[in-house]
């Protein structure tokens, strides 16, 4: 349990997500290894598993996004900041966290304005009649989270230091 805590604390939002997001891959394949195991095996798949990991995947991608913002594990191509001088380079660092933020922040702000049209027209997937709503809130979490890191890098960056 000291791990967890650990992450959490370290992590915030994004560690908590982060978590989430390992228990629902490993839900994810432990569904995979059972729907292959039973076409097989019984030539009986198990029905609507596949809807089933299609929102698994939605949850896992926005649950592990911002940590991978956090930990710098995303790809970055500097190519042509790497050449400009300090000055230009943390300029443009700050511009394109601004925009980021920006952008990071209307999408979130799109998908909660989705989940609660989803919500109120009571949107269902089509097999096993799950609602959409839930998954759309998760997504507008995660997105909440990465505007979360955003915002701490652009302070960061604006204060000089290095987030």
């Amino acid at each position: 349990m000291s791990i967890i805590s650990k992450n959490i604390k370290q992590g915030g939002l994004s560690g908590l997500l982060s978590l989430a997001g390992a228990v629902v891959l490993f839900c994810m394949m432990l569904l995979t290894s059972a729907d292959v195991a039973f076409r097989y095996l019984f030539n009986s798949p198990i029905l609507g598993s596949l809807e089933i990991i299609e929102f698994m995947v939605v949850l896992v991608v926005f649950f592990f996004v911002p940590i991978s913002e956090r930990e710098g594990a995303h790809v970055k191509v500097d190519l042509v900041v790497s050449t400009l001088p300090q000055g230009m380079r943390r300029g443009a660092k700050v511009f394109t966290l601004a925009l980021s933020l920006a952008i990071m922040a209307m999408i979130t702000w799109m998908t909660g304005l989705q989940a609660m049209e989803t919500a109120e027209i009571g949107e269902y997937s089509s097999i096993l009649h799950i609602p959409k709503s839930p998954f759309y809130w998760m997504v507008g979490l995660g997105c909440l989270a990465m505007c979360i890191e955003l915002a701490r890098q652009l302070i960061a960056a604006l204060r000089g230091g290095d987030a």
